[in-house]
């Protein structure tokens, strides 16, 4: 029996959400937000952890990807990022190509290369929400800190002066000063400092949390093996996590990125394939 294309539309959305945390529901979860900050206090720790990343060109790695809600299923797959450029993400069963997703700054697409379906939309339809940046998406995806809008903090002058910080236990959480209309984010840091999570709460909207772990040092600095997403899709949970071989990870080679074709594929409709993920 042929598998629905519906499952790659839970891949993209959750391949899509790891990077843009959007959330699609109209509730929020409680419970699921991080401490609210309190108490107001100056953190040179912000500047450490800028100090902690460095600058890349390119990165390519192996990458398994599992998803548990709504769905379960999981993937092995390739992904190369050409920073600022694109970002490309092949996903394999049995070393068979079977779908791709790519994200460049003018759009996302998905490509069912099993049933030769694609799902084509511009980026600012996922990322509205949150002014996020292509950019964005890649520190996201390596669990590095950036600035919504602005890029990652390494490449960011006086980084220390764009939060709000409070401590809640050993936890340090910085909220920038000037959120995007309609989202909140906030950054948590534990000692270290190493960043802990981030936080996307959408105007009236359910929050997405990004989590980062296996911490590991590399040519960028910083970077995290691990990254778990919640949140919800509808009035689905989504809980998506992609985990990096990071021991076999190459950075800085001279890469590029071509935008997949899609000639003789089907194109599916966003308003069905939402409904269909809505009702599943």
């Amino acid at each position: 029996m042929k598998r629905k294309p519906i499952n790659f539309l839970y891949l993209f959305i959750a391949l899509v959400l790891c990077g843009t945390a959007v959330s699609c529901s109209t509730q929020r979860t409680a419970g699921t937000a991080q401490t609210t900050p309190s108490t107001e206090t100056r953190a040179p720790q912000i500047s450490e952890l800028a100090g902690s990343c460095n600058e890349w060109t390119s990165f390519y790695a192996p990458f398994s990807f599992r998803l548990s809600k709504p769905a379960n299923f999981s993937f092995s797959g390739r992904a190369t990022m050409v920073y600022g450029e694109a970002i490309n993400l092949s996903m394999r069963i049995l070393g068979m190509e079977v779908g791709v997703v790519y994200i460049d700054n003018d759009s996302a697409i998905v490509l069912d290369k099993y049933h030769k379906y694609y799902l084509s939309l511009p980026l600012s339809s996922v990322t509205a929400r949150t002014s996020i940046t292509l950019s964005d998406i890649q520190s996201i995806m390596l669990g590095q800190p950036v600035y919504p809008g602005k890029g990652p903090l390494s490449r960011i002058k006086k980084p220390e002066e764009l939060f709000s910080q409070s401590q809640s236990g050993n936890r340090l959480i910085l909220t920038p000063r000037k959120s995007p209309k309609g989202a909140t984010w906030y950054l948590t840091l534990t000692p270290g400092p190493q960043l802990s999570s981030i936080t996307v709460e959408p105007s009236g909207l359910a929050p997405f949390i990004a989590t980062f772990s296996d911490i590991v040092s590399s040519v960028a600095g910083s970077v995290a093996s691990d990254i778990n997403v919640t949140g919800s899709v509808g009035k689905k949970e989504l809980d998506a996590e992609i985990e990096w071989n990071m021991n076999r990870a190459e950075w800085n080679g001279p890469r590029t990125i071509g935008k997949p074709s899609y000639k003789g594929y089907k194109k599916l409709d966003i308003n069905e394939m939402l409904k269909a993920l809505k009702n599943k």
